[in-house]
C-alpha cells in the first residue's frame, strides 16, 4: 500500500526550505527600489578672476561678486560662482557635500551654496529630476606656496548621493 499524499490532489508539491528560501529572495530583490543614476555637470566653473600672489584670502558669493577681500589681493578679471546640474530620480531628495583637494598655495574652503552650507541633506530635485546648485567660496592664497600664472586649476569635488 502506497502511503497517504495529501497533496496528491494539487498539481504542485508543498513548499520545501528552498522554494521558501527563493521566494523570500525574489522578495527582497522586488522591495529595493532602482532608482536613475546621479549625474552633475558644470555649466559654470567657479572663477576668482585675477588675484596676485600674495597672502590673503577672497570670498565669492553666489552672485559672481567678491564679497571680501580684506588684503586687496584681488585684481580683476571675470569672476563666476559656480554652476551645475545635478540629474536624477523626479522629486527625489539627495544629499551634497562639497570636498576641496587644495594644492599649489590655493586653498578652497567655506563653500556656500544654493543650497545652503555643505554638507547639505535632504535636496530635493525637481519634477524633472533636476537641481540647479550654484557654489561660492573662499579663496585662500599661500603666497609662500602658490606657482604664479594665470588659469591656476581650483581643484574640488561634489559629492550626490540618494538618502
Amino acid at each position: 500500500m502506497r502511503p497517504k499524499r495529501p497533496w496528491a490532489r494539487h498539481p504542485y508539491p508543498p513548499p520545501n526550505s528552498w522554494t521558501m528560501f527563493l521566494l523570500g529572495a525574489l522578495l527582497c530583490l522586488a522591495a529595493v527600489p532602482a532608482y536613475a543614476q546621479l549625474t552633475i555637470q558644470e555649466t559654470l566653473e567657479l572663477d576668482f578672476g585675477a588675484v596676485v600672489d600674495l597672502n590673503g584670502s577672497v570670498v565669492l558669493d553666489l552672485n559672481d561678486t567678491i564679497t571680501s577681500d580684506p588684503n586687496s589681493i584681488h585684481v580683476g578679471g571675470l569672476v563666476s560662482s559656480g554652476l551645475y546640474t545635478i540629474q536624477g530620480d523626479a522629486l527625489r531628495t539627495i544629499d551634497i557635500n562639497i570636498i576641496a583637494q587644495n594644492s599649489n598655495g590655493l586653498n578652497l574652503s567655506n563653500f556656500t551654496t544654493s543650497e545652503g552650507s555643505p554638507p547639505i541633506l535632504n535636496a530635493a530635485l525637481d519634477a524633472v529630476g533636476e537641481l540647479d546648485l550654484t557654489i561660492g567660496a573662499t579663496l585662500t592664497v599661500q603666497a609662500s606656496n602658490a606657482v604664479p600664472g594665470i588659469n591656476q586649476a581650483l581643484a574640488y569635488t561634489v559629492n550626490v548621493n540618494y538618502n
